[in-house]
């Protein structure tokens, strides 16, 4: 039977060291949860640019409280974004400008 080598297990940190803070998508996980938020802004702002020009009936033909199907992406944008403001506000800034853009085009439309 064929058995996948095991990667090498990792040194104990001396006493009173940290680790490394690691790039982008390192071992903390600061800066993937960053890209969430921005990524979720991104596709919300879309989804809601599509929904108001082409306006679509689609939320009230499903039955859906809401008016927007892109709501719940715009909301996972602010919480992703204040959830990244607790580690680093300059990485949280554009997940958190996303949001508000998003919710002030809500406000507007």
């Amino acid at each position: 039977m064929f058995k996948f080598p095991m990667p090498p297990r990792p040194r104990p940190l001396p006493e009173g060291e940290r680790p490394k803070l690691q790039k982008l998508f390192g071992s903390y996980a600061h800066g993937t949860l960053a890209l969430m938020g921005v990524a979720a802004g991104v596709i919300a702002l879309v989804t809601l640019g599509l929904e108001i020009f082409f306006e679509s009936p689609l939320p009230a033909a499903l039955g859906l409280p809401i008016p927007y199907m892109s709501m719940p992406l715009g909301l996972g944008t602010v919480v992703l974004g204040g959830l990244m403001a607790r580690a680093s506000w300059k990485m949280a800034l554009p997940a958190l400008l996303m949001g508000a853009v998003y919710w002030a085009m809500v406000a507007l439309a």
